[in-house]
């Protein structure tokens, strides 16, 4: 659901608005060490990343910011005895994962000075860790305990006491805050003195604030959003919502209401995929013709049958993509292909024995849906509805009959984006859904992003 408040950003809130504590965070948190520049991530689609907590507490709010930029894997604390130990789990990792972020309690925190054992000794291996990003939170007692993590390649300050310091050190990770701040007195124990602090680059991708800081008013916005979905529940016309706020690079609302259904079975998370329906059209193939056209390899002006032979000798051979991207090829708007495999009734909207408002007890012709699951009908649509293997080729040729539209002008059309993903794969050379993550939404860290969830 998409939700416009025009009134949201008159006047920011004055009293606690969590501004002062977000700006005093970003204040606080310091990059230490910054071997290789790998801060922020760049190039999510070659990372494979895996968290590691140790100490007690840890901090409600880090990991999940983490997990608001890419898949994270979250790994159990490992029982090690000895450094060599500790060594040999680590370069076990390698196998999966390419670089861990490891989140560190100060022992300050609890009292556990110095760390146990076990710890120690992870905390030992992992200063000499290549492929990790280490993060503290406290203010580096833990040095004391552990003098061989110094070392570590990459490494960030938080202090343990703000309330927004550890979202702030992940949003430092992947480059939706930059680093900034420097140390205010020597670190004890340490080379690390007054005005050390490495700065990083911001602004790569969002950050997750308050909504002042945004320039919006909290309790306005929260008051707004809630009074219009659930009107919208009470009123049946919806089950439940998500809703998330952004403006000006800065997530300031995310938060879901309601069920997936009336049955009120299975609550809305702020984690679930939704159907885009057409907005496929514009984050699937639309872009995937940008490249080619950009590397030469598609012509807006060639004719369909050029990239697509099967409508060859038909009456839409000779239309051009231009065209036909415009909008504007005479092509019909769709066509309700389920309709016509119901059987007694024409195949056709423009056939005589159409019936649009046919139902049949859901009947189907051969080779159409079957109930269950088979070698010919492998095409999952609902838990007892399976489609024909090969009923892709009815769409092409109903495509391939349908009448064009007598007069010319503008008139919407999806017709050719049922044909794209397969002149996509012929002008690649490779899986359609494939090419779209690899090339597009994994780079971007939009790893939900997919063309069929179902798979």
């Amino acid at each position: 659901m998409l939700v416009f408040l025009s009134p949201a950003n008159g006047q920011p809130d004055t009293l606690d608005d969590g501004t002062a504590a977000f700006k005093q965070a970003e204040q606080a948190v310091i990059l230490l060490r910054n071997e290789g520049g790998l801060i922020p991530l760049q190039g999510l689609d070659t990372l494979r990343v895996a968290y590691l907590g140790i100490g007690s507490p840890l901090s409600d709010s880090f990991y999940p910011t983490l997990q608001k930029y890419m898949p994270i894997a979250k790994l159990d604390m490992p029982l090690v005895r000895s450094k060599d130990e500790a060594e040999a789990w680590l370069q076990g990792l390698e196998a999966q994962y390419n670089l861990l972020v490891v989140e560190v309690m100060d022992y300050t925190i609890s009292g556990h000075l110095p760390a146990s054992y076990g710890q120690g000794r992870l905390l030992e291996a992992i200063g000499g860790y290549q492929r990790a990003i280490v993060v503290i939170h406290g203010d580096g007692t833990i040095f004391q305990a552990v003098p061989a993590l110094l070392p570590a390649r990459r490494l960030i300050i938080a202090p343990n006491r703000l309330e927004y310091a550890p979202s702030v050190a992940a949003q430092i990770i992947f480059g939706g805050l930059g680093a900034k701040a420097k140390m205010a007195a020597p670190l004890r124990g340490t080379t690390f003195h007054q005005g050390d602090g490495l700065s990083s680059e911001g602004e790569l991708r969002l950050r997750y604030t308050p909504p002042a800081y945004a320039g919006m008013n909290a309790q306005l916005l929260e008051d707004s959003i809630q009074a219009i979905v659930e009107e919208g529940i009470r009123a049946g016309a919806f089950p439940g919502a998500q809703v998330l706020v952004a403006k000006d690079g800065n997530v300031v609302y995310h938060r879901a209401f309601g069920y997936h259904t009336y049955d009120s079975l299975q609550a809305v998370s702020t984690t679930d995929i939704y159907d885009l329906a057409s907005v496929s059209k514009v984050t699937s193939s639309l872009p995937a013709l940008m490249r080619l056209h950009g590397q030469g390899k598609f012509e807006l002006d060639a004719p369909l049958k050029q990239y697509f032979p099967q409508l060859g000798h038909s009456n839409k051979e000779g239309l051009t993509y231009r065209s036909m991207l415009a909008h504007n090829a005479r092509l019909r708007p769709w066509i309700p292909y389920w309709k016509g495999t119901l059987r007694g009734n024409a195949r056709y909207p423009w056939r005589k024995g159409w019936d649009n408002e046919r139902i049949n007890d859901y009947r189907f012709r051969w080779c159409t849906f079957k109930t269950d699951s088979s070698a010919r009908f492998p095409i999952y649509v609902t838990d007892q509805l399976w489609l024909h293997r090969n009923y892709k080729k009815q769409i092409y040729k109903a495509i391939r009959k349908s009448p064009l539209n007598e007069e010319p002008g503008y008139v919407y059309s999806g017709l050719l984006f049922y044909l794209l993903p397969e002149i996509v794969e012929g002008l690649t050379g490779e899986e359609y859904e494939r090419y779209l993550k690899e090339t597009f939404y994994h780079p971007l860290g939009a790893y939900t992003l997919t063309y069929n969830p179902l798979r």
